[in-house]
């Protein structure tokens, strides 16, 4: 008790002034942490790894605190770390202390290591025990959050009773510390009992538990609060989140309630417009909704006129038992169900309805109201008496028709099949048609339930029995291939089926028939009934076979035929488009399958001309239908655009044959592209010819003049008429002599060109100087001609200008002689084919007729053995089989011929085009060629040429009418060289070569001939002007001095030869 009453008077002392702590104390948390980072708070709970004493209470209030507490009881006080570092400046410290012993390093070591023991984290209560350094008693309490050490706050330096003086200075000598001062400072420390120490430690551990409840509990506060932050924010979310999902609801819904009303209408109009009478009744029976049919069919004037009336008012002077039978339905405590009922009407009549009954049923599962759906009956029963009445006539009707028929149980079959799909699903064809031996088992499910008369007189069999039990032998390879089709058919989902097939009859004879079978569409899903129609199509048959026989050659016929023949009836459907026309045409029998042969005509003349086209169309609408007016075979020439884009110019006939009753257009179109081409050129060369400066004069074999051009007029002064018929050697004026005459006139029999100039005098009878060049042609047949090629060379000034001229006009009396025979003798085999083809064509033309009338006559049933033997003796007089081999060669040849005068036509306008002296970059191998093709009438009777051409060979800048000029003098004096050792008779033919090189810096032309070379002496002179080595007439001695100029005067080469 004594004990108990002295602690509780100590605690009297220290309480007063604890309590004024305890305040301080939770104002310094509070202020803390109002700074401390919410972020150090997690979701689980506090953060506790890196608080600090600092981050839990303001320093400066901690101080003023511990100041007071050591004023108070009289003690030293400190707040350290955890590891003996000052967190605070040292309260009521003695000069011991402060200026003494931790003055010294040993003794400041010793007061942080006693400072760290004494503050030791200690849950149980203070530690009070003396300090290491001095030996004065000291006191510390651990300041902790939860189980985590933040600081020591420490009291002390109070000098036990118990130890002497001695043993104190013993301490100093130790750290090393002034003895006196070290005296000195010790009488000034305060003596103070153990148990009172001990009461002011306790008080000091109650104040650290509190620091740290209040810090701790600050911590769970911030918790809460940051939680209660977050919490806000997610229910602000949540809010936003709310309000537009609510305001999406509510969107949703007035569009569902305006859906609905919608709907509602819509539903409305679509009772109102069904042709069945449609109200509901309640349990009171009156009427709550009816549907205008309801209105019409009873004769009521308006909806409303029935709304909430009972029935029976309704049907007021009407058929009662009609509305008794609705009212027994309505209370028959059926939901569901269906009702037969009779209106009776006046004058013995009445109307059936089909009455449906539906109960709209509450939330409760209670009945609302009925809804009744009328279906007027009395149509469908009457048609029901009909179906009854004509069951009868059908069956008459099916035992005395024409016609084959069987009715079938195919039920099995369709189990089987049915099976079929579910084992093997889309494999199920594939699995059949690797089990063939399955077959006669599937056949065999087969059941004829029925057949009419017809089938038992058609087969041969007395009985149905009979024709039931042998059916299946009547069956050829090809009908069992048919019902092979036809399972496959039923896989497939499909139930109609047509086949034609050879079957037998009973007496083993073939005939041909159609079967037609087809599943009523009661019976698609068993197959119960199954009905087959077979109709005798042997006759039609044999028919179609002759007929096919006369088609194929009707067909073999156009398809072989060189012009296009399009066939097209009254429609404008395309039935016939043979190979011609796919060639001409460019569109092919797939591309015309699908449009008419106006419309075709419209793509082939799309690129026409508008008249032309519109002669195109008057002429298609001449009466081609016409069966009083046929359209005659008159020949159009038409430009069309190809499929490719090729323009063609195609010569038509269009014309009509008569097939029964019926007119059949037939377009023949032949592509004449070529040979209009042709005549374009060679109008092109005529026009040339006429318009050119030389004069032009051809004559034929007795020398007559048979044509001039103008320049021929403007030179001689004599016009066209005066000229022609006359040998103008001998009609014209001139310094000839006889004997000069009689020598030009031998050298062109002979064959030989007749070159020179020679005095004449105009019709005016002026004089002028007349250059000529005059050649012999002849044609295949050896008919000779001549074409002479003048000009006036009077006016002339200057030397280099006649030199020039008088080459030019060799070169173009050599060219024209040899483009004259060239043209002329394709020209004339063209003409020949051509004559030929037209003649051929007409003998064709009367055979498709007789090919025709036979198909009408075959179509129509009329006899045609006669007609038969008219058309094959039309055959043989035709003689096919030459026509079609000889009629492709004749075209061929023709093409070939149309193709060398274009090759030559296209030379001669490459040689000699405007715009050839001018220097421009020039293939040489082609120019070559073009010179080569112009000059063959100079080499082809004396040698062959053969070119070797560099592949590889550069273009070159040069004028390419010189240097074909040079190589054409290169060629002609080849030639000519190659001549005189034939009639030496060195040989009978000689070889010409011509070589292109492509070197580093240049290129390189070599002509090369096996004649006679150059004799020794000449060949100084050869590149002199008019030094020659040929008889008179043959050369003028010019060419080679002009050839010398033009390539190492003009073009900066060089011309050598090798002999």
């Amino acid at each position: 008790m004594t004990n108990a009453k002295s602690n509780k008077e100590r605690h009297a002392v220290v309480l007063p002034e604890f309590n004024l702590i305890e305040g301080e104390l939770h104002s310094a948390s509070v202020k803390s942490f109002a700074e401390y980072s919410h972020e150090k708070v997690t979701d689980e709970g506090i953060d506790l790894s890196n608080i600090r004493f600092k981050d839990l209470f303001d320093i400066d209030d901690i101080q003023h605190i511990q100041d007071s507490f050591a004023s108070a009881t009289g003690v030293a006080s400190i707040i350290t770390d955890p590891d003996g570092i000052p967190l605070t400046n040292p309260s009521n410290f003695t000069q011991l202390c402060n200026h003494v012993i931790r003055k010294t390093d040993l003794g400041l070591k010793n007061c942080m290591r006693s400072d760290a023991q004494i503050g030791r984290y200690n849950p149980e209560g203070a530690v009070v025990q003396p300090c290491l350094s001095g030996g004065l008693w000291d006191a510390g309490a651990s300041i902790s959050i939860g189980k985590h050490h933040v600081a020591n706050w420490l009291i002390g330096q109070i000098r036990d009773p118990s130890k002497s003086d001695e043993e104190m200075l013993a301490y100093a000598a130790k750290i090393g510390a002034d003895p006196k001062k070290f005296s000195h400072a010790l009488k000034s420390i305060p003596v103070m009992s153990i148990e009172r120490f001990q009461d002011i430690a306790n008080a000091l551990f109650l104040i650290a538990n509190m620091m740290s409840n209040a810090a701790y509990q600050n911590l769970k506060l911030v918790s809460v609060v940051t939680q209660q932050q977050r919490t806000e924010k997610e229910l602000i979310l949540y809010k936003d989140q709310l309000e537009i999902r609510i305001e999406e609801r509510t969107n949703q819904a007035v569009k569902l309630n305006k859906e609905l009303e919608k709907n509602l209408s819509f539903l409305n109009r679509l009772v109102d417009s069904s042709p069945n009478l449609v109200f509901s009744l309640n349990p009171q029976d009156e009427i709550t909704f009816c549907n205008d049919q309801f209105i019409h069919e009873f004769g009521i004037s308006e909806k409303k006129a029935v709304i909430g009336k009972p029935l029976c008012d309704v049907f007021y002077k009407m058929d009662h038992g009609f509305c008794t039978k609705l009212l027994e339905i309505n209370h028959n405590n059926f939901r569901t169900g269906q009702y037969e009922c009779v209106l009776q009407l006046n004058f013995g009549q009445k109307k059936q309805y089909l009455a449906n009954k539906a109960t709209l049923i509450t939330s409760d599962n209670l009945p609302q109201e009925n809804i009744f759906i009328l279906i007027n009956l009395t149509k469908q029963k009457k048609q029901e008496n009909k179906l009854r009445n004509s069951e009868h006539r059908l069956l008459t009707l099916f035992e005395s028709m024409p016609v084959i028929l069987f009715e079938e149980d195919q039920s099995q079959l369709k189990i089987f099949i049915d099976k079929l799909i579910e084992e093997h699903g889309d494999g199920a064809i594939a699995y059949l048609r690797s089990h063939p031996e399955l077959l006669p088992e599937i056949h065999n499910l087969i059941k004829i339930t029925d057949c009419n008369q017809m089938a038992l007189d058609f087969y041969g069999f007395p009985t149905k029995n009979e024709l039931f039990k042998g059916y299946l032998k009547l069956f050829s390879a090809s009908a069992s291939e048919s019902f092979n089709e036809q399972i496959e058919g039923y896989i497939l989902g499909k139930t109609e089926f047509e086949s034609e097939d050879p079957h037998f009859r009973s007496t083993g004879e073939q005939v041909f028939v159609r079967v037609r079978l087809s599943i009523p569409q009661e019976n698609v899903k068993d197959f119960r009934r199954v009905l087959v129609s077979i109709v005798d199509i042997t006759e039609r048959k044999n028919a179609e076979s002759a007929l096919a026989y006369s088609e194929e050659k009707f067909r073999s016929v156009i398809q072989q035929s060189v012009d296009g023949i399009i066939l097209f009836d009254q429609d404008g459907r395309i039935i016939e488009w043979n190979n011609a026309d796919v060639r001409i045409t460019g569109f092919s029998n797939v591309d015309v399958q699908t449009i008419h042969i106006w419309e075709l005509i419209s793509l082939l003349t799309k690129d026409t001309k508008e008249l032309e086209f519109l002669k195109i169309q008057d002429q298609l609408k001449i009466a081609l239908f016409d069966r009083n007016s046929p359209l005659h075979n008159g020949i159009m020439e038409i430009t069309i655009t190809a499929k490719n884009g090729e323009m063609l110019v195609i010569a038509a006939t269009l014309s009509n044959i008569e097939i029964g009753h019926d007119f059949v257009g037939c377009l023949i179109i032949r592509d004449i592209s070529n040979l209009k081409k042709s005549q374009a050129e060679i109008q092109k060369l005529a026009s040339a010819v006429r318009e050119i400066s030389e004069g032009l004069i051809i004559a034929n074999h007795r020398g007559e003049t048979e044509y001039v051009n103008l320049s021929v007029e403007e030179i001689t002064g004599y016009s066209s008429e005066e000229l022609l018929g006359k040998n103008l050697l001998q009609f014209l004026s001139t310094s000839f002599t006889a004997e000069q005459i009689l020598v030009n006139e031998a050298g062109l029999r002979a064959g030989n060109i007749q070159r020179g100039k020679v005095i004449c005098a105009r019709k005016d009878g002026s004089q002028y100087t007349l250059q000529y060049n005059i050649a012999p042609i002849s044609d295949e047949q050896g008919h000779r001609s001549f074409v002479s090629v003048i000009s006036d060379v009077t006016q002339n000034e200057l030397m280099e200008q006649q030199n020039r001229q008088a080459q030019k006009l060799e070169a173009i009396g050599s060219l024209a002689a040899g483009v004259a025979h060239e043209i002329n003798t394709p020209t004339q085999y063209v003409g020949n084919n051509l004559l030929f083809i037209k003649k051929e064509f007409d003998l064709i033309k009367d055979l498709l007729g007789k090919s025709q009338q036979l198909l009408n006559q075959v179509q129509s049933g009329e006899a045609v053995n006669n007609l038969i033997e008219e058309l094959h003796q039309k055959e043989k007089d035709a003689d096919l089989d030459y026509l079609i081999k000889e009629i492709p060669k004749s075209i061929d040849e023709s093409l070939e011929g149309i193709g060398r005068v274009t090759k030559i036509v296209q030379a001669i306008k490459e040689f000699s085009h405007p715009s050839m002296d001018e220097k421009t970059p020039v293939d040489l191998n082609r120019a070559i060629d073009t010179t080569i093709t112009v000059s063959r009438n100079e080499w082809k009777y004396v040698a062959d040429l053969v070119p070797h051409y560099d592949d590889k060979l550069p273009t070159v800048f040069c004028s390419p009418g010189e240097i074909n000029q040079v190589i054409l003098n290169l060629i002609t004096n080849a030639a000519h060289a190659i001549k005189n050792q034939i009639g030496k008779s060195v040989y009978t033919k000689g070889l010409i070569e011509i070589f292109t090189f492509a070197q580093e810096k240049s290129v390189e032309i070599h002509v090369k001939d096996n004649g006679g070379g150059i004799p020794e002496d000449y060949r100084e002179k050869v590149f002199n002007l008019f030094f020659t080595t040929k008889p008179v007439g043959m050369g003028t001695g010019q060419g080679l001095s002009i050839s010398y100029k033009v390539i190492v005067n003009k073009h900066n080469g060089s011309l050598s030869f090798d002999s």
